[in-house]
């Protein structure tokens, strides 16, 4: 009876988060049972540790929080009814009727990374996460610039003053949105980026051609951005402006929402410039540009700029040592 008691004992202390199970007994409560996996249960990404995001169980409908290292496709498959995006194992939108944040992207479910803080979430030796998000904290910080013709302005409360920011083309010629961001502290040398999206309040599309239109986002190549002052303070413009090697296209804006608008991961990007010489040092300040991409006629989208009562986009940015 004692070697019976300490067997039992033995399985139900391994049967942490991230153990393998097989049935909802072989983990302890509250953690159920789920892709072959003891997790913790979960509505929504936010309910989740950081860093973390909540999955749907395909047979049960059931939504679980991933695991570190379990579910990182970096160097294994995901299973069936699981997309691999930017590392990471998401439902499949096709199979799963209802993204648990509410968002889907080229087919796979687009998670808000969890933020219920620096919980540990069973995930087999998880780093250190840092989230920031980003506001823009001087209203010439977000606008835009036309180049189109002899129209060459740089309009920071919007075109005509009308507290909106338009990107794409329009006469042939791109119309660059532009937003910048101070970091509040320093990202340095060898740090990863994990997750970066750009998140605005859209407000209409005009022109577009939804299966080929998308928005290119190119960063600025600098340790510290300064501020888009200049027509010429675009990206190859004459002001020596350089853009960042990585592009992240935004596709299928003849979708774009009337209202939140959340792009794809934009930790390439990022990255690009953390991995500079002394990376990016505290107070430090990232431009992102966003213009056309691959447009097949002329287009644009708009969305809200800063005013003193409305908030603009924000940068989230979620990055480990």
């Amino acid at each position: 009876m004692v070697a019976i008691a300490l067997f039992v004992a033995a399985c139900q202390a391994s049967a942490a988060p991230g153990a393998q199970c097989a049935r909802a007994s072989d983990c302890p409560t509250p953690l159920v049972c789920a892709i072959g996996r003891c997790r913790a249960a979960c509505t929504q990404s936010r309910d989740c540790p950081t860093l973390a995001r909540c999955l749907v169980e395909p047979s049960s409908g059931a939504g679980v929080c991933s695991l570190t290292q379990v579910d990182d496709c970096t160097t294994h498959d995901c299973p069936l009814h699981f997309a691999c995006r930017s590392g990471a194992c998401v439902n499949v939108c096709a199979d799963i009727l209802r993204c648990p944040d509410g968002r889907c992207d080229a087919n796979g479910c687009t998670p808000v990374i969890g933020d219920a803080g620096p919980a540990v979430d069973g995930g087999l030796d998880a780093p250190m996460t840092t989230t920031w998000t980003l506001s823009i904290t001087d209203d010439a910080d977000d606008g835009e610039v036309i180049v189109a013709g002899t129209e060459r302005a740089v309009y920071i409360d919007g075109e005509n003053g009308d507290q909106i920011d338009y990107a794409g083309q329009w006469s042939g010629a791109p119309t660059w949105a532009f937003v910048r961001y101070a970091v509040p502290g320093a990202i340095p040398p060898g740090a990863r980026v994990l997750d970066a999206r750009l998140r605005v309040s859209g407000l209409a599309a005009a022109g577009l051609v939804t299966t080929d239109d998308g928005l290119a986002i190119t960063g600025e190549r600098s340790a510290d951005a300064p501020a888009i002052t200049a027509r010429d303070d675009v990206p190859g413009g004459l002001n020596g402006r350089v853009g960042t090697t990585a592009v992240v296209r935004w596709p299928a804006l003849g979708n774009w929402a009337i209202g939140d608008d959340i792009s794809p991961d934009l930790s390439p990007i990022v990255q690009e410039l953390v991995d500079q010489p002394g990376g990016l040092a505290s107070r430090a300040h990232v431009v992102l540009w966003l213009d056309a991409a691959d447009y097949a006629q002329d287009g644009e989208v708009s969305f809200q700029d800063t005013t003193q009562t409305v908030a603009g986009p924000t940068l989230t940015i979620t990055w480990s040592m």
